[in-house]
């Protein structure tokens, strides 16, 4: 039965062929395995879907008859069907799933024995051919073993190179947020890959699916696995999906994922698999202390072209608190300083300490409603957690700083002008302290449409806050990501 069509012929099977003598006493043999397809020097090469036939030689060189058995013995991942053996020995050739034995009896000094093999490999992979001699001396029963290995692999002038990775996780989450990470599928080569499979793995139990980017991308879910069949992968291409997830528990998640193609050899598979872990955890116990109010009415600003609030956060509570977040529920305009989402409702973090009996004034910005939209102090709902990290990503995560052009301050705060690409992930930097080398990244990072970015520092939550005089900014642009 043949298990590959005519359109994988470029596959090839190469049988590398060696030669062996072996001594033992007064025992000498020569062995000796070559494919029918060639001389002994050449690389033996077939399609995947044919069989493949080699000769084992075995030369009695020693000064006695002896009584010779011979194991051709395959071992690896690549099955293989034995379709035909036989040898001139006198003995009953046997065979199991993966070994051939020839009983050749008593072989005459310098005598040639042939054997005879018929194979056919039913998938692609790697195989180890070892060839035993086995001999029992009559005139003095001393067993002498001679072994060769011979390679038998699928190689390929169309093989392929997939690798995956994931980021964009957290160093922790809560119960409840919205999860986005991506997954990226690249072909090295040499060759184009075809029927790609995406495998990404995540515990159903604690955490839900909620979309995955792009939308016109199919997938089936089979318990735990998103399944994407990505089709063909050319050379240096990738693919990249943006997953959303909610863990609904507090715990440790684990997240995998995998790639390969059912038609194509990938020799380097220790990139074909990703795991990392999630980390989620609940609201700290701060939270009863904490308040947020409206302390302005909704105000247009002309130079942002957003609508937009103060909101003073409070801690009430006896003890300071570690950091905060302010979650804004029934919204009817987007809050477009959001860092995350929770439960389907966006919120803004003020990433630092707040002592117990004092306040701090968060702007909230929205997209713009001619006449307003309503609003109450109830949609506010302020939590305590783990201070964030603020620091810049690692290197690597950024590119070098962009060209700053123009920093002036206004009645809104400092404005911060650079040129940038459309549809690229930008964050900006600052530092109060020429001396220190302690950059922050302002939040949210933001994603730009224009060539040109005005960016105005406003103080909380962006930066942590007001700007002073001394300031400094610097502006990053991130990887290219779907």
């Amino acid at each position: 039965m043949k298990f590959f069509s005519n359109f994988f012929r470029a596959l090839i099977l190469a049988l590398a062929l060696h030669l062996i003598t072996a001594t033992a006493g007064a025992q000498t043999f020569g062995l000796s395995a070559v494919a029918s397809a060639g001389p002994i020097s050449d690389v033996t090469a077939i399609d995947v879907s044919n069989s493949l036939t080699y000769t084992i030689d075995v030369t009695n060189n020693s000064l006695a008859d002896e009584n010779i058995t011979v194991s051709n013995t395959f071992t690896g991942a690549l099955p293989i069907s034995f379709i035909q053996f036989s040898s001139t020995g006198a003995g009953v050739v046997t065979n199991t799933t993966n070994t051939v034995i020839f009983p050749l009896g008593i072989v005459p000094v310098n005598t040639i024995e042939e054997m005879t093999v018929t194979l056919e490999p039913l998938a692609l992979g790697a195989l180890t051919d070892s060839i035993v001699v086995n001999s029992f001396v009559i005139t003095n029963t001393t067993n002498v073993v001679v072994s060769t290995n011979v390679v038998v692999l699928i190689l390929t002038t169309n093989q392929a190179d997939l690798g995956v990775t994931m980021s964009g996780f957290p160093a922790i989450a809560y119960t409840n947020d919205w999860v986005t990470y991506n997954v990226s599928v690249t072909n090295a080569g040499p060759a184009a890959a075809t029927d790609v499979i995406l495998t990404n793995s995540f515990p159903t139990n604690g955490v839900e699916l909620l979309s995955v980017s792009p939308t016109n991308q199919n997938f089936q879910t089979i318990n735990s696995n998103l399944i994407f069949n990505f089709g063909k992968l050319p050379v240096g291409s990738a693919t990249n999906l943006q997953i959303t997830v909610m863990p609904t528990n507090a715990g440790v998640f684990a997240f995998s994922a995998s790639v390969g193609t059912t038609n194509q050899l990938d020799m380097n598979t220790g990139n074909n698999s990703f795991t990392t872990d999630l980390t989620v955890t609940n609201f700290l116990a701060g939270t009863a202390g904490l308040t947020a109010s409206m302390t302005s009415g909704q105000v247009f600003n002309r130079q942002t072209g957003r609508e937009q609030m103060v909101v003073t956060l409070s801690n009430g509570g006896a003890n300071p608190i570690a950091s905060a977040r302010v979650m804004v529920t029934g919204l009817t305009n987007w809050l477009f300083n959001a860092v995350g989402t929770n439960n389907g409702n966006p919120y803004v973090v003020y990433g630092a300490p707040l002592a117990n009996g004092t306040s701090v004034n968060l702007t909230l910005q929205f997209y713009p409603n001619r006449s307003g939209f309503p609003f109450s102090n109830s949609q506010l709902q302020p939590v305590e957690i783990e201070q964030p990290d603020l620091t810049l990503p690692a290197t690597g995560n950024t590119s070098a700083a962009i060209n700053i052009l123009l920093v002036t301050n206004t009645a809104s705060g400092y404005l911060v002008e650079f040129q940038s690409i459309s549809n690229r992930t930008y964050t900006i930097a600052y530092n109060d302290n020429l001396a220190s080398t302690n950059w922050l990244a302002a939040q949210p990072p933001f994603r730009t449409t224009a060539n040109y970015v005005l960016w105005i520092d406003y103080g909380p939550p962006a930066t942590l806050s007001n700007a002073p005089s001394s300031r400094m900014y610097r502006v990053y642009m991130y990887p290219q990501t779907p």
